[in-house]
């Protein structure tokens, strides 16, 4: 049995670094070009403002096209 006063072999140190590698924040892992930062411009009243694509805008329309089925059905049904 080994004595606690010996290293243990399986022992791992952390790795040195310099205070020049540290970026504080998430932003150290983004692109060094800032394309995941959201455009200059303003998201336009009423518009939701999505990533380059997104889903969501094609999600939006396919749901108003089923409620609008839907409601014609209902329309048509009534008549």
């Amino acid at each position: 049995m080994s004595q606690h006063n010996e290293k243990n072999p399986h022992q791992h140190q952390s790795p040195l670094h310099d205070s020049s590698e540290a970026k504080p924040g998430m932003d150290s892992l983004a692109p060094e070009d800032g394309s995941h930062r959201p455009a200059a411009e303003p998201t336009p009243p009423g518009a939701q403002p999505t990533a380059p694509g997104s889903l969501k805008p094609l999600i939006r329309v396919t749901k108003n096209l089923i409620l609008w089925k839907t409601y014609a059905k209902a329309v048509k049904i009534m008549r």
